[in-house]
């Protein structure tokens, strides 16, 4: 059995956007043709000839014993210039949040996407890039002026939960979209390339670690013939 591993993250990690990629299991980093391109790969903005907004709201783990309330939320817009000519800009807006205040993450990008190459009868090359700034904070908490230990109250301040309840950092992402053979594109998206330390405590490091995806895909095209009489 073969498995494969990554790096655990306390912070940002990737829950999806809009409702088409998870229902392809989130591969979509090939495909990517869409306003949702600027969260799985930005390359993929570049394909868009008209302005296009998308919005999406997802409730996660619905039913927990402790009636926890954790939501996804996105909207972004994408406006190609001179029909994709000149390239498309885009921006976005994600959020993940604990029962609305208790914990949020939130992502604020600004895309911009163009055709590098294309050769006469062959493939074409696009590129992306997202300038991301990253922003994560929780509410007030009871345990804050009465930490446990154990299980058991200890009467002592917590050391983080009493310090700063509110971080941000800029981040960046890269995609590439190939097109070749008419049906065939292969992608590929390096997310937090800056790698952002989101850590509340001074003290403490919690840097977002770098993802990397590849995706390989195949579309149909189906003609439609009509005979009208």
């Amino acid at each position: 059995m073969l498995a494969l591993t990554t790096a655990a993250r306390a912070s940002f990690e990737d829950l999806g956007a809009g409702a088409r990629a998870p229902g392809m299991g989130n591969a979509f980093t090939a495909v990517a043709d869409d306003v949702f391109a600027s969260h799985y790969n930005p390359a993929g903005l570049a394909l868009l000839e008209r302005p296009e907004f998308g919005s999406s709201y997802t409730r996660l783990f619905m039913g927990l014993s402790d009636n926890s309330d954790l939501s996804l939320m996105f909207l972004g817009y994408a406006h190609p210039l001179r029909e994709g000519r000149r390239g498309v800009l885009g921006v976005s807006w994600e959020q993940f949040s604990l029962d609305r205040s208790l914990y949020q993450e939130q992502s604020l990008a600004a895309s911009y996407a163009r055709l590098l190459s294309a050769r006469p009868g062959g493939g074409k090359l696009y590129a992306g890039l997202n300038a991301r700034y990253l922003r994560r904070g929780f509410g007030s908490f009871p345990e804050a002026a009465n930490s446990t230990s154990g299980g058991l109250p200890t009467a002592n301040p917590d050391p983080v939960l009493t310090g700063r309840n509110t971080v941000a950092a800029p981040d960046a992402d890269l995609g590439a979209l190939y097109r070749f053979k008419e049906h065939y594109a292969l992608g590929l998206a390096l997310d937090h390339v800056l790698q952002p330390d989101m850590a509340f405590s001074p003290s403490d490091t919690d840097k977002v670690p770098m993802a990397a995806k590849l995706g390989l895909s195949y579309a149909v095209v189906t003609t439609v013939c009509r005979d009208d009489l």
